[in-house]
């Protein structure tokens, strides 16, 4: 029974739980049997003054305005004489029922006000509670850390550890370096290995690169300096490649990747470490990082640029990232002189103002690039990995000459004017060139390039009427594809059932069914999209739609409608998913659920748990016969690319979402994986939730 029913019971019964409550009840009532029995106080203003007393007396024990609102009820009953002589009977007992209620709601109301939280106490106890998680979120971290260091192979501890840091460093600097100077030692564990010839190691040559690289990059996240140091004391020699091979030179990529990613803290860091990758090769992040610098401190931007223009001269224009660059060059100075006569001039590369990115620079650009495009250097082939590489200017392949000349076409006004004396030559080229190309099979598509991309659907049907008929299909794809993009499905249906290969033909019609289906969600037409969902043919891919529609929903304001969806969505799948796109699609459904009713989301997951154990252990037993890389020395690998893996972490997802409201039930659910690998998969990402959630509250 509450305080103020206990109360009520006292005033109405002559029951009271306690001796002290008894005292003021019984006071009280004398108290009103007064105010009923008074004839007149018109002339007595005593008597207001022996009221005054009695609501003064300690056993009245009320709110100082609680008084003052009792007073003024005597004294305004007083004024409209309500206890005159001629008060009848029947009168007199209303008033005193009237009196005993309002007196009872003045002892109670001080109750009450007592019993509220103060903005004292709430802000205590939100900060008690978050002291509280974030001792459980530590306790996580030292759990995961323990287990992290009974694994056997040195890759599972890295990515465990680069979890870590990024989410850690905010917080403790100090130990996330640690775990960063651990998963180095770990890395060469591995180098070691592959260097011993180790069998279990025998194939996974890329395997030290790819974990140096994601080092690298959460290094760089966090510490600029702590980056390049690692990267310059880790650099691979890789072997020697042609500059003109078109491949890319993954340690000049990955050193131009850092000075991009560190140009925000240390430009000048950046720039020495790009200058080193352009000591390799030239990378097609360079012009990225000379915009960033021209945005920081631009006599660093336009030392790089002489930088990029030494390598472009060093390597030539080829079939390199030297020629992209070196045409984006030219065609911004071009388009920086055209804006000065005409602000509103379109432009198509970003404005870069510096000023060596002069005419005497376009100049030399376009002479380098018609000589390349007029040479008749003979070829130079070059060994290397194994490889045959043809060097020099005869390596620019005849699609590459093809995509030049397209660039270069609307800027040959001002290349003429650059190099006047060389357009005939390079015109001739060019129709020389064209007329050649066109008697290639690639070069017989070329001449319908520019109309699938500018032209109609009407002109692509047309165009297909006299295309040969390896091309038709294609035309026809196009045009539906313009038919979808503009909403007019009724035409995009009737050119689809002209698309021979059957194949293409059931791709269209279900990309006809998509793009109608995220048109209807967008505008809110709810029955017309649940429809169109359920007319694709992959029952994953309702599952997606119907999500996706309950999740737009929700976030619309109509909870019950997400919830029916979320449920027809279930109905679709079977109890046990016979594929990974069905467990896919539950977790799918899990996630919707994790922001209506998070009751819903967990039997979800800890489903496909259960199933995911049951899949591994399988794997474990079929390991170096029907399944290849889960495993290696017995431990399961934590790395992408391996279906389990995408499962774990897809669960371990869905379980930080959790966590940010209820951190022991996300850490339950994930206990229930049985491989000690993949519950850290789990939990690393909870600590990652939870780390950020209580980072962002700070």
């Amino acid at each position: 029974m509450t305080r103020s029913m206990l109360f009520r019971e006292s005033c109405f019964h002559g029951k009271s739980p306690r001796k002290s409550r008894l005292k003021d009840a019984r006071d009280l009532q004398i108290f009103a049997n007064m105010i009923a029995k008074k004839r007149s106080y018109d002339s007595d203003r005593k008597a207001v003054e022996r009221k005054r007393n009695i609501l003064d007396a300690p056993a009245f024990n009320t709110s100082e305005k609680s008084n003052q609102m009792f007073e003024s009820l005597a004294i305004r009953d007083i004024a409209r004489g309500r206890y005159s002589e001629t008060r009848t009977r029947e009168e007199t007992d209303m008033t005193s029922k009237l009196a005993r209620i309002f007196l009872v709601f003045l002892l109670v109301f001080p109750i009450v006000r007592g019993q509220s939280v103060s903005p004292e106490t709430s802000a205590a106890e939100k900060k008690k509670a978050r002291e509280e998680r974030e001792k459980k979120t530590l306790a996580l971290v030292d759990e995961i850390i323990t287990g992290s260091q009974s694994l056997k192979l040195p890759e599972n501890r890295i990515r465990v550890n680069i979890g870590l840091v990024g989410a850690l460093w905010p917080r403790d600097e100090k130990r996330a370096r640690s775990l960063f100077k651990e998963a180095a030692a770990s890395l060469n564990e591995i180098t070691t290995a592959i260097d011993n010839g180790d069998p279990e190691y025998i194939n996974l040559a890329q395997l030290p690169q790819q974990l140096r690289q994601e080092l690298v990059q959460i290094a760089a996240n966090h510490d600029a300096r702590l980056a390049v140091d690692f990267l310059r004391a880790t650099r691979i020699d890789s072997p020697s490649r042609p500059p003109n091979s078109g491949m890319t030179n993954l340690e000049a990529n990955l050193e131009m990747r850092v000075a991009i990613q560190i140009a925000d803290k240390d430009p000048q860091e950046a720039l020495s470490v790009a200058e080193d990758s352009l000591k390799i090769t030239v990378d097609y992040g360079a012009l990225n990082l000379l915009h960033s610098l021209q945005s920081r401190q631009k006599a660093l931007a336009e030392r790089f640029l002489e930088d990029v223009l030494n390598g472009i001269r060093t390597y030539g224009i080829g079939n390199s990232a030297a020629t992209t660059i070196a045409i984006n060059l030219l065609s911004t100075w071009i388009e920086n002189n055209r804006a000065a006569k005409d602000p509103a001039a379109p432009r198509t590369t970003a404005n870069l103002s510096l000023s060596n990115l002069n005419e005497e620079t376009a100049r030399e650009i376009s002479n380098m690039i018609i000589n390349a495009l007029l040479s008749n250097g003979p070829a130079k082939t070059v060994v290397a990995n194994g490889r045959a590489f043809i060097d020099g200017p005869s390596t620019l392949y005849p699609g590459q000459v093809q995509g030049m000349f397209q660039q270069l076409k609307p800027m040959l006004p001002d290349i003429e004017r650059l190099a006047p004396d060389r357009m005939a030559d390079l015109r001739a080229r060019m129709v020389e060139f064209e007329k050649s190309y066109e008697a290639r099979p690639e070069g017989a598509w070329a001449k319908y390039q520019e109309l699938a991309q500018t032209g109609t659907s009407e002109a692509l049907m047309e165009a297909a009427k006299t295309a040969p008929s390896e091309f038709v299909d294609n035309l026809v794809h196009q045009a539906a594809w313009k038919s979808i993009n503009q909403g007019d499905d009724d035409k995009a249906r009737q050119i689809i059932d002209k698309i021979t290969d059957p194949r293409q033909r059931a791709d269209m019609k279900s990309q006809l069914v998509r793009q109608a289906f995220y048109r209807a969600n967008e505008q809110r037409k709810i029955s017309e999209a649940r429809a169109l969902a359920l007319r694709l043919t992959s029952v994953e891919e309702q599952v997606v739609l119907l999500v996706q529609l309950a999740v737009s929903s929700a976030a619309n304001g109509d909870k019950p409608l997400a919830f029916q969806l979320l449920g027809e969505a279930q109905a679709l799948l079977p109890d046990r998913a016979a594929n990974y796109g069905q467990l896919q699609a539950q977790m799918q459904i899990a996630g919707a659920y994790e922001d209506l009713d998070a009751s819903k989301s967990t039997p979800i997951v800890e489903k496909v748990i259960d199933q995911v154990n049951e899949l591994v252990s399988a794997a474990l037993v079929l390991n170096g016969f029907d399944v290849q890389g889960n495993f290696r020395s017995g431990e399961f690998v934590i790395t992408g690319g391996n279906p389990l893996n995408n499962m774990a972490q897809e669960c371990g997802r869905a379980l930080a979402s959790g966590a940010r409201n209820d951190l022991d039930r996300a850490r339950s659910v994930a206990e229930r994986f049985q491989r000690p690998e993949m519950r850290l998969i789990a939990l690393l990402q909870i600590a990652q939730a939870a780390l950020t959630s209580e980072e962002s509250a700070r």
